[in-house]
């Protein structure tokens, strides 16, 4: 039958052959097969390697397209804006902890305020201890379950060697743990913990308690390319944090009109007038 569709029709797709679709490599960034269904790019090297024929449809060019600035945007992420809303978020966090030590009154209300919005971001950022590069994550990236422990251990020594505190695709070193370590200051600790919570729990709508509005804390669950890495997974959180949350002038109904968050006893970014 495909004989006779590739007589008529000059062309004919097939099934994936066995010995490409169930065969299992080894690559940088994870351990996975030669073909799996969602690689695009591994989907056309592993029948180009093979030296077979490549059917190319025109929809595959701008599948191409997406992937390209997808993959594009992710290593930006991971290696440029990482760095980038960590150093801003630490600049800004350090100008407000000097205002809040320098005024009184309702600007140092709105300074400490300040504070908890940005060390909630920090906090996010910042790689926790579950994150850390180890033996075991190695393993889990790189060995098969069927794989030797011996070959398996030679296997991973080789790619600490090699690539060093990069030999994790998807965990921190333990210098990125270092470089990016992160207190939260003693008089934000209760906002920013409470902020925190409502984040990784990600339930729904909840009234927040730095902002007072309600938000919808279901959205803090990465997704798409934010799912590769434990840096990303944090990145995505705080940038939905900075993202979602805005100081708005009017948004909740825990305030008079006239009463703002500085003279009134509710904590939170929010004035209504």
């Amino acid at each position: 039958e495909a004989l006779s569709l590739l007589k008529n029709s000059g062309f004919v797709v097939i099934p994936t052959p066995l010995d490409i679709a169930e065969r299992e490599v080894f690559l940088m960034s994870s351990r996975q097969n030669a073909y799996p269904k969602d690689d695009f790019v591994a989907y056309y090297k592993a029948i180009g390697e093979k030296d077979l024929p490549i059917f190319i449809t025109t929809d595959s060019l701008l599948h191409y397209y997406h992937i390209f600035f997808d993959t594009t945007l992710m290593k930006l992420e991971r290696d440029l804006f990482y760095k980038d809303v960590w150093a801003v978020s630490k600049n800004l966090l350090e100008e407000s902890l000097k205002e809040y030590h320098e005024t009184g009154g309702d600007l140092k209300e709105a300074a400490k305020r300040n504070i908890a919005y940005l060390s909630v971001a920090l906090e996010l950022l910042k790689p926790k201890i579950n994150q850390i590069m180890s033996d075991e994550t190695l393993r889990e990236e790189y060995c098969s379950p069927e794989m030797d422990p011996e070959v398996c251990k030679m296997f991973i020594e080789g790619v600490k060697q090699s690539y060093g505190n990069k030999a994790s695709f998807k965990y921190f070193s333990e210098t990125e743990f270092n470089q990016y370590s992160f207190e939260v200051p003693d008089l934000a600790k209760d906002l920013v913990q409470k902020e925190i919570e409502l984040i990784e729990e990600h339930k729904g709508w909840e009234y927040s308690p730095l902002f007072i509005y309600q938000e919808d804390y279901s959205q803090y669950v990465p997704r798409g390319h934010y799912t590769k890495s434990e840096k990303l997974k944090n990145y995505f959180k705080a940038l939905i944090w900075y993202g979602r949350m805005t100081a708005l002038i009017e948004g909740s109904p825990l305030l008079s009109p006239g009463e703002s968050i500085c003279t009134g006893d509710v904590g939170g970014i929010v004035s209504e007038y």
